[in-house]
């Protein structure tokens, strides 16, 4: 079951419904400080819990807690103004907002932002203003990853969903999602130096007080106690009890840097890292040097002061004014600022902007037009042109295309040969270390691995579709073709992650079954991560930019197709040309010939044939064959190990990588596992900030609804049925957004792209409503839910009569029909034949 969503009906503050546990603060060492940095970085379950504990602890060093100090005084010793039609007198929001003990709380949890990497702040109502107070949200319990506040610290079947109403009316957030701060970098330099001083405190102890030494004679066993007993109780100074003729010898250091000198010198190096870290200097916080020097560390200081600020009316000006707002405050003409903003032309401000933007946290570009008073870029309105016969005059001349064609043809030869590889290389270490300590085992997958190659092979599509892939607009065959094709490159990295994983734990035991030494696995496991992630890696990729033309080719070739029904077969016309693939060159098929289906390029691993499309006065008669001649041609020519895979039509076909060997080791158990865990990787990781995630369940299955869908519709209700219903099964489901001037279908079931529908009343006519809407939103597949006891028999009828009478272009390819929480899958052959299997 998905977590459940905790609503607070008493109108409580949140910090009030959190069960927040007491503070567990241990000795902290470098090694504490990975652990709770990879924990807090984990892909699948980023957890920050023993992160903010570290920050806590490192923030009793005195140093630290003074240089965020300052540079907090920095802001709140100069409070921003408000300013309205260029007056600031006598605002409202002076008095109610500007001049009160919980606005001073707020500026401070902003800039805590840039130390803790994320605020999250609740306004809470006051008794006889709007807003008494402002509190900060107990950061163990906020996922920002998530978008979730947590009842229970770690413990996620309780949550409240902070960016939707009503809770987002009155919180504001600050900082990056993945951001963990400045303190993380900070806490190496306080551990070093607690370690530094413990050191010190040591050296202090033995050698800070005179170092005593008493002498016996040897073998006078009576005088030795004696001596013991009286150096024990003359103080706690070191001594040493030894015979007169035994001698010892004490060498100090010779580094020239005195007895402690070291420790002193260790301190002031970390010191000097987190003035740096924090101040961008020095100067301003130790003596010396000249006034100069100090001069520009003092600007440097004042330059990060600047930045604050303008990062903090960002916030105030954004954010807060919309809670403000929300308070009943009227707000919305003026704005916030500091004086030494007002002083900065347009293009400092924007310079600082930029770095901000880039650096610490993303600007809204409405803050920028209202700002700068420029108005947004927006793209260009397409008008679709009207459904006509198209003339040979308005098709782009054929050699053109071929030209192109064959140009990126050549030169993917050589494309993976100048792509970094490096983001992948160098996972190499981290994943011999885990496979040998048995971290990772051949059932489990490597992320960082899985998510690196995934995003490769992307470039790789986006290259070879020849532009930055947009999936806007749902009802294009381009958004809907490499939606299915981005979900089916996360299963085909996913069963080479396993495949890998199963190769690479194989090496760990030598032929006797004896456990290899770790630098011979290395060795050995180098060799078959070089073969996957570079080898392979290249062919794929090549693969991978070769399909993507194939594809985006083919959708061009549709719009033209009644003038020029045929595409001619070419090769590259060089002596590499394989001779089965030569068979084939110059041959011209009809474009909806079922040959297109199996021989449509690429035809095999670094394969670079290609297709014209052709007029049929542009081909001899005798180059143009009938079905069997094409498929009888068409025999032998992919190698058979690889017909699975090559024998299909990109441009029709999401599924680019089904059929590579890479799956032919996994049951449908495991394929089943492995499609849970790609759909919870790709839950957590593959959605940006215009999507909203509503619900994960175990078995993999989840919702995901994008920020402009429109939830006041009427039918919203039977959509989110039907949504928890499919992920409940395991299903990947997106809720699509809402856009003006565009088609909007509902969702994507696994990356297809499909209409829900709920049937009410007279089954017949709305079924065929349905169905026709479907039609019109140029979607393929529709799922009906029949939500109450219904004749069968209407439905049948409603469906034959919008399938066979009044879709004579075929457009609709599937319906799935849930009734009584069962779900009965019909294709159109089974509809124009009249069979509905199980449902009747």
């Amino acid at each position: 079951m998905p977590p459940k969503q905790q609503i607070n009906k008493k109108g409580l503050p949140i910090n009030y419904s959190l069960d927040v546990r007491q503070m567990q603060r241990t000795t902290q060492d470098i090694a504490k400080w990975r652990n709770a940095m990879r924990s807090a970085e984990n892909v699948l379950n980023p957890n920050r819990t023993q992160l903010y504990e570290l920050y806590s602890d490192i923030l009793l060093d005195g140093r630290l807690k003074a240089l965020i100090e300052k540079r907090v005084l920095n802001i709140t010793n100069s409070l921003p103004r408000f300013i309205e039609d260029g007056k600031d007198d006598d605002h409202i929001i002076i008095q109610e907002v500007l001049q009160t003990p919980w606005f001073y709380d707020l500026l401070q949890y902003i800039l805590e932002a840039r130390f803790w990497g994320h605020s999250l702040i609740e306004f809470i109502p006051g008794n006889n203003t709007p807003i008494g107070s402002a509190e900060l949200i107990a950061r163990p319990h906020v996922r920002p990853e998530f978008g979730d506040i947590l009842i229970k610290q770690n413990n996620d079947s309780e949550r409240i969903l902070y960016r939707q109403p009503p809770y987002i009316n009155n919180l504001l957030e600050v900082g990056k999602n993945k951001d963990l701060g400045l303190l993380l970098e900070a806490a190496q330099y306080v551990i070093y130096k607690r370690g530094a001083f413990g050191d010190w405190a040591q050296y202090s102890q033995l050698f800070g007080m005179p170092f005593r030494v008493g002498k016996y004679k040897a073998y006078d066993d009576s005088t030795r106690k004696i001596l013991e007993k009286a150096l024990a109780e003359a103080g706690s100074a070191a001594y040493m009890v030894m015979p007169e003729e035994a001698s010892i010898e004490l060498h100090k250091s010779e580094s020239g840097q005195g007895n402690n000198n070291v420790y002193d010198l260790i301190r002031r190096a970390c010191n000097e890292e987190l003035a740096i870290l924090i101040l961008g200097q020095t100067m301003t916080t130790e003596d010396g040097s000249s006034l100069s020097q100090a001069q520009v560390h003092k600007n440097v200081e004042d330059q990060i002061t600047l930045a604050d600020k303008i990062w903090i009316t960002y916030q105030l000006n954004w954010g807060f004014k919309k809670i403000l707002e929300n308070f009943g405050y009227k707000v919305a003409s003026g704005r916030f600022t500091f004086d030494d903003i007002e002083k900065l032309t347009k293009d400092q401000q924007i310079d600082i902007l930029v770095k901000i933007n880039n650096n610490i946290a993303p600007i809204d570009p409405d803050y920028i037009a209202t700002t700068f008073n420029v108005p947004l870029l927006k793209p260009a309105a397409t008008t679709p042109a009207p459904n006509e016969k198209k003339k040979l005059t308005d098709i782009e001349p054929p050699t053109c295309n071929h030209i192109h064609a064959h140009a990126h043809a050549r030169a993917h030869e050589t494309l993976s040969d100048s792509v970094d590889f490096s983001p992948i290389d160098q996972l190499f270490e981290d994943l011999a270390t885990k496979v040998y300590t048995q971290q990772i085992t051949k059932v489990d997958i490597y992320e960082p691995l899985l998510l690196n190659t995934v995003k490769l092979l992307w470039q790789a599509i986006n290259t070879g579709w020849g532009k930055d892939i947009s999936l806007t607009d749902f009802t294009t065959n381009e958004a809907q073709l490499l939606t299915y094709t981005k979900a089916n490159l996360f299963m085909f990295s996913g069963a080479k992650n396993i495949e890998q994983l199963r190769e690479l734990t194989d090496l760990l035991t030598d032929q006797d079954g004896n456990i290899k030494s770790f630098a011979t696995f290395k060795k050995d496991a180098e060799n078959v991560f070089k073969t996957y992630n570079n080898t392979r890696l290249k062919a794929e990729y090549n693969y991978a930019i070769a399909a993507s033309q194939s594809a985006v080719n083919w959708l061009q070739y549709q719009d033209a197709k009644e003038v020029k029904p045929l595409l001619e077969y070419q090769t590259a016309g060089d002596d590499r040309v394989r001779l089965e693939h030569n068979k084939l060159d110059g041959i011209a098929v009809p474009i909806d010939d079922p040959f297109w289906d199996t021989y449509y390029p690429p035809n095999g691993w670094g394969c670079r044939c290609d297709v014209v499309q052709r007029s049929e006065d542009e081909v001899k008669p005798k180059k143009i064959l009938s079905k069997e001649k094409a498929q009888a041609k068409g025999a032998n020519v992919i190698n058979e190990r690889d017909i699975a895979l090559f024998a299909k039509n990109t441009g029709k076909n999401g599924s680019w990588f089904d059929g590579h060997f890479y799956f032919e080791g996994l049951t449908t158990t495991e394929k089943t596992d492995l499609q849970t865990k790609i759909n919870k990787l790709r839950y957590y990781n593959e959605y940006d900030q215009n999507w909203i995630r509503t619900a994960l369940n175990d078995n993999g299955g989840y919702v995901v609804t994008h920020k402009k869908r429109n939830l006041k519709s009427n039918d919203t209700a039977d959509i989110n049925y039907i949504a928890n219903f499919l992920a409940d099964q395991g299903e990947a489901i997106e809720l699509l957004p809402d856009l003006p001037d565009v088609k909007n279908p509902d969702a994507t079931r696994n990356g297809v792209v499909w209409e829900f529908k709920a049937v009410y009343g007279n089954a017949k006519y709305r079924i065929q409503n349905h169905i026709a809407t479907a039609k019109k939103q140029n979607v393929a597949n529709v799922f009906i839910y029949l939500p109450n006891t219904i004749n069968k028999s209407d439905v049948t009828l409603g469906i034959h009569n919008a399938i066979n009478l009044h879709d004579n272009k075929r457009k609709i390819k599937l319906i799935d029909i849930l009734y009584n929480n069962t779900i009965y899958p019909l294709t159109r052959e089974q509809i124009e034949n009249s069979n509905y299997g199980d449902f009747l």
